[in-house]
């Protein structure tokens, strides 16, 4: 079930009640009909139930206030409350400068991949080409972010510093496009959404409570690696990067 966006002889464009996105041909339509007045996406107790079908019995399900975080089982304290807190620290830093974000229309879904493996694979499955070094992507088709845990459930220090800079990069892309920052259903410019994820990724900007200083607001590893790049590139490179 879902609702048309938008209609032509060549293309049907629909929002599933699940927060997918679906572009289909209208000669592939062969049943359809109208079911209610009005679209409401499903609840986030249908979205569990359907979830969990979907993913098996390998993973367990956590919900929180605006999160479905699926993750292996015996892991739900890693994973979902940073999630929620990510979110809760988005929305706050637009907030205290003026600008009312709106509350999500879906329940957000995450799913934490328990190897390498089994997310490379996945992405393949849904048809999307991923280089070997990614860790994580945000998809606006299905409206989920895809990561595996790079400390093979150990928990340790340097794998978790890999995981939450992960999700810190994804949850952004993820909450933008879900409290109207960025809409899903036109182009954001790239230096746009991916801006916004490097900015979040400084210390003093996803955590500010735990991270005060002003220097703490600036993404060192990223200006370090932009001047680096910048030195080798043409003048004027930046008119080309904004477009």
């Amino acid at each position: 079930e879902g609702k048309t966006l938008q209609y032509s002889n060549d293309s049907v464009e629909m929002l599933l009640r699940d927060g997918r996105y679906f572009e289909f041909k209208p000669s592939d339509a062969r049943n359809y009909r109208k079911t209610s007045s009005r679209f409401r996406s499903y609840s986030a107790g249908e979205m569990r139930s359907r979830l969990a079908n979907e993913l098996g019995k390998q993973f367990s399900i956590t919900g929180t206030g605006h999160y479905l975080v699926a993750h292996p089982r015996g892991q739900k304290d890693l994973w979902a409350n940073r999630f929620e807190d990510l979110y809760r620290d988005f929305v706050h830093y637009f907030s205290v400068r003026g600008l009312s974000l709106r509350e999500p229309e879906f329940p957000m879904v995450a799913v934490v991949w328990k190897n390498k493996q089994d997310f490379q694979r996945n992405a393949r499955r849904s048809g999307l080409d991923i280089s070997d070094n990614v860790l994580g992507y945000y998809w606006p088709m299905t409206n989920r972010v895809h990561l595996f845990d790079t400390s093979s459930g150990r928990g340790d220090r340097a794998g978790w510093k890999k995981n939450a800079a992960t999700i810190i990069h994804e949850v952004t892309h993820q909450t933008a496009y879900n409290t109207g920052v960025h809409t899903r259903f036109a182009d954001t410019p790239t230096w746009v959404a991916e801006g916004l994820g490097t900015l979040f990724e400084a210390p003093g900007i996803h955590s500010p409570r735990d991270y005060r200083r002003q220097s703490d607001r600036i993404n060192r590893g990223r200006i370090t690696s932009f001047k680096s790049k910048a030195s080798r590139l043409k003048d004027g490179f930046l008119v080309d990067l904004v477009g």
